[in-house]
């Protein structure tokens, strides 16, 4: 299964490091980390990761790649984003809940309709 995970360094309800969310719904989050590494062993990825398939901003994207069937695996960080969907123009006024800003340096619904669309699930 392809998987293209988002993340926002500063976002408190998925800490990124894992941990406590403060979200509504609470609750403990893995970390990122042990969620992509899941997903590279499951999808027995061999390379490490690309550094830098995409950069633009405060976003960096890596992919593991070299995965089963074409799977790969690719994580795209945005430091100081909170959980915001990226590249919608919106941010939220300070005292989030789950903190961070907006960023529009990553059109998620771009990116995502990329990644996807060369990276079909077979």
């Amino acid at each position: 299964m392809p998987v293209l995970h988002i993340h926002g360094l500063a976002d408190r309800c998925t800490p990124f490091e894992g941990g406590v969310s403060v979200g509504v719904a609470g609750g403990t989050r893995k970390s990122a980390a042990e969620t992509i590494d899941f997903w590279v062993s499951n999808n027995r990825c061999t390379l490490a990761p690309l550094l830098a398939s995409y950069s633009n901003g405060a976003a960096r994207c890596e992919q593991y790649s070299l995965c089963q069937a074409g799977a790969n695996v690719e994580l795209c960080t945005i430091e100081g984003a909170g959980h915001i969907w990226p590249g919608n123009g919106f941010s939220p006024a300070a005292g989030d809940a789950c903190g961070g800003t907006g960023s529009d340096d990553l059109d998620a619904n771009g990116y995502i309709w990329e990644f996807f669309r060369t990276h079909p699930r077979r």
